[in-house]
């Protein structure tokens, strides 16, 4: 039996993380950053994503994470720790409510 509308093709495929949680809960449990991955694969200019699940990292004040350029994937020699990526993102969520506040005023 043929199937509809097959077609041969080459493409290409990679996993990317689609989307991040953090979860901050308030007394005493572990705060942890989940990271959604999906499978993209490119047929003939046709891009078709494929979700699979979730990568889940524990915070760790202490951890080191080694920075990588978003654009080559290559460590750029600097590194960071979970509690500074912690402060960037309570920075950032600071000053969104400042600005959200702000715009009520």
């Amino acid at each position: 039996m043929a199937n509809y509308n097959e077609v041969v093709s080459q493409g290409t495929m990679w996993t990317r993380c689609y989307e991040i949680t953090v979860s901050n809960p308030f007394a005493g449990l572990q705060k942890t950053a989940k990271f959604f991955e999906e499978d993209v694969v490119v047929l003939d200019q046709k891009i078709i994503p494929n979700r699979r699940g979730f990568l889940q990292k524990v915070f760790n004040p202490s951890d080191v994470v080694e920075l990588r350029d978003p654009q080559t994937n290559q460590v750029t020699g600097e590194t960071v720790t979970h509690e500074q990526i912690y402060s960037i993102l309570y920075s950032l969520y600071m000053a969104s409510a400042i600005e959200r506040d702000e715009q009520q005023a």
